[in-house]
């Protein structure tokens, strides 16, 4: 592995090692014996989460690399892709470190400063050896700038990739680059990697096949797969071969599954709904689909929420336990991560840093601009904005706030604050009307940056 992975990266590089703990910890590929296998079950659970779950916990991983790995990322893009000097980004790392470890001192009422005799000072280079920055340099000054990989990160695609690859008649598929992880997943299933540059090359062979369907896939879904992703269709010499290696294996099957069942007039809605797509493992029917038993709450209140009526009896299909633990621990893992996102609060922090803050190399066209005396009204966290809110309703003070819109705009407002309440997505929000408008809105908790009473 790293004779093949020393072609794609640099030598020194912490890539291989970077994704490979990585891989181990969140339980996707596992060590047994002097070999690594594949946690196939966890791969699935880690391709159906959502894309802004996924980067949390790269950037969870990071910060064990490097603390706050993700503002110092968001401060180097603030320098709109010219090269950042190390000198005044480290001296805005530094205060920032200091003002979190200020406040939590402040919440956990430890005024007396540790003492320390170290100095204080801190090297980007783990962000380089990960992949994350650039570095260059000229004379004794050393030059930042975010990767491809690390703006990808901060700013993702809308799509998911290419959603097609070449399947050859001589049984050879051509996965471009940038093809949906979901479908590169599934090729691998398939056929063999013979190859890696430009495009992945696979090829199919029996063996591989016989592994799939030991796998679960099944006769008609391997030739469905490749013929609906195929540019080209499937080629009916592949589809002649196919059916003779897998004969007539698969003809009957066993389900160990939780059965979600739906009333005719309501399939429709049901299949509809992208929020309850992820939860439908397998349909048997129009109306009859295989659910995972370990997320019935989950499901459950989804349900609930989009005008469906669950019943409160079960009955009992029960579920297979192989691997529930591995899913259940990196379900955990991603609300650890959600939890401990700096979206919003340190992406505020860098979005307050001004380009010219950070003296880019000139170049940037871009005229410094007047320091004004800044905003008065404090920086809050969500768990402090849940505070003075509750304390404005009970008092029935107004609120001064400064929100981020969904756009990247940071709007003033004076609201009257009514009730906080959870909406549908989890997130807490506040309901409060607008006094300048004149109307009711809702606010969300980890949107407002600013806040005070009046």
């Amino acid at each position: 592995m790293d004779g093949f992975f020393g072609q794609l990266w640099e030598a020194g590089s912490d890539l291989f090692h970077f994704h490979i703990d990585f891989l181990m910890q969140h339980g996707l590929v596992e060590l047994r014996g002097d070999s690594i296998s594949v946690n196939r079950q966890v791969v699935e659970e880690w391709l159906n989460i959502d894309r802004q779950d996924q980067r949390d916990l790269i950037f969870r991983a990071l910060d064990k690399t490097f603390p706050y790995a993700e503002w110092a990322l968001w401060a180097v893009h603030s320098g709109k892709g010219e090269w950042v000097p190390e000198q005044p980004l480290s001296a805005l790392y530094r205060r920032w470190k200091r003002g979190e470890e200020w406040r939590k001192r402040l919440h956990e009422n430890e005024f007396v400063p540790p003492r320390n005799s170290e100095r204080e000072s801190w090297s980007f280079a783990p962000l380089v050896r990960c992949g994350m920055l650039e570095l260059g340099e000229w004379g004794q000054e050393k030059f930042y700038r975010l990767t491809p990989r690390a703006l990808a990160m901060l700013e993702p695609t809308e799509d998911d990739g290419f959603t097609a690859f070449y399947l050859t008649p001589s049984f050879e598929i051509m996965a471009p680059a940038g093809l949906a992880p979901q479908l590169l997943f599934r090729i691998g299933e398939l056929g063999e990697l013979t190859g890696c540059d430009r495009a992945n090359t696979y090829r199919i062979n029996e063996i591989n096949i016989e592994s799939a369907l030991s796998k679960g896939w099944r006769r008609d879904d391997i030739l469905d797969f490749l013929r609906e992703n195929s540019q080209i269709g499937l080629p009916e010499n592949v589809e002649q071969t196919l059916r003779g290696w897998m004969g007539y294996q698969g003809d009957v099957e066993f389900h160990q599954a939780v059965l979600l069942s739906v009333h005719n007039s309501r399939i429709r809605k049901l299949e509809s709904n992208p929020a309850l797509k992820p939860f439908l493992l397998h349909r048997f029917v129009p109306g009859l689909y295989a659910v995972d038993p370990s997320k019935m709450d989950e499901i459950t209140r989804i349900l609930n929420e989009t005008g469906f009526h669950p019943s409160k009896e079960l009955k009992h299909y029960p579920g297979s336990p192989n691997q529930v633990a591995s899913r259940d621990r990196l379900l955990q893992m991603v609300a650890d991560a959600r939890a401990t996102s700096e979206d919003p609060l340190a992406r505020a922090q860098a979005a307050d840093t001004q380009p010219e803050d950070l003296h880019c190399v000139p170049g940037t066209g871009k005229k410094r601009s007047k320091k004004g005396k800044g905003s008065k009204v404090p920086r809050v966290s969500p768990r402090e904005a849940r505070l003075i809110a509750n304390h404005a309703i009970t008092s029935g003070a107004n609120l001064e706030i400064l929100y981020l819109g969904r756009d990247g705009s940071r709007v003033a407002s004076s609201v009257k604050p009514q009730r906080l309440a959870v909406a549908p997505d989890g997130n807490e929000v506040m309901v409060g009307r607008d006094l300048k408008k004149d109307e009711l809105r809702t606010y969300r908790l980890t949107n407002i940056e600013r806040m005070r009473a009046i």
